[in-house]
């Protein structure tokens, strides 16, 4: 299988952020987890004290692991496992992208993610940026997963989350950038797409978490990760 651990993070554009109502009140639940996933986010708190900032990153995780398993979430320690489930399903292929950890947790509660392009990167041309990959697709059948990892943005500190979700064609349309590279470097690019619309819980398939080792919480390794010491950690969760 193949092997994630290498990506970097990215240097690419973000979408504007969205201000739709839920449907329903936010929980409790789903309030202090983002609020702790702010905190998160401001990196300044590490240099301050690192390892508070641990203790708040094991939190998160914890935190998180619990809300998905309480919103109809099915966890897994093996990514792979759940990558077989759709690897090879070319005619259905899902869309896969980083996302905000704070607007995936309200994906999971109910509150549909409405995909908007930032004005300032679109400026007077009027077009839209490629903020997706299709996976799997093409010769390659692990790139799309690739791409949404090394050119998505969403993270908090050292937590990244990505989505996988059914492309609805009621709710959300796909387009191929016009005049995009298909290879940049060793990044084969030829599954990116330019994804628009209303994502809503019902089309979500599941979510990788991937955070940095050091701050994950050792109690919750497993055997093999002990033993090969990653540099950063795979989670799955299904729904």
């Amino acid at each position: 299988m193949f092997n994630l651990e290498k990506i970097k993070e990215p240097k690419q554009k973000i979408e504007v952020e969205t201000k739709e109502n839920f449907e329903h009140e936010p929980s409790q639940e789903l309030l202090e987890i983002n609020e702790k996933l702010n905190q998160l986010k401001d990196k300044s708190l590490y240099s301050q004290d690192k390892e508070k900032y641990k203790e708040l990153s094991y939190q998160v995780y914890k935190d998180l692991g619990s809300f998905f398993i309480n919103n109809g979430g099915e966890f897994s320690s093996d990514v792979n496992n759940v990558y077989r489930k759709y690897q090879s399903d070319y005619n259905n292929p899902l869309v896969v992208r980083r996302e905000d950890p704070e607007k995936v947790t309200q994906l999971v509660d109910g509150k549909d993610i409405d995909l908007k392009f930032d004005p300032k990167v679109i400026g007077d041309r009027g077009d839209k940026y490629a903020n997706c990959a299709i996976w799997p697709y093409g010769k390659n059948p692990v790139a799309g997963i690739k791409n949404a990892f090394l050119e998505g943005r969403g993270m908090a500190g050292p937590l990244v989350t990505l989505t996988a979700v059914k492309a609805n064609p009621n709710n959300t349309s796909i387009e191929t950038p016009k005049d995009f590279k298909i290879k940049v470097g060793d990044i084969e690019r030829e599954a990116v797409r330019i994804f628009s619309g209303n994502i809503n819980k019902e089309d979500l398939k599941f979510i990788i978490l991937r955070i940095q080792k050091d701050f994950f919480p050792q109690d919750n390794l497993t055997e093999e990760e002990i033993k090969t010491n990653p540099k950063q950690i795979f989670r799955a969760i299904e729904f």
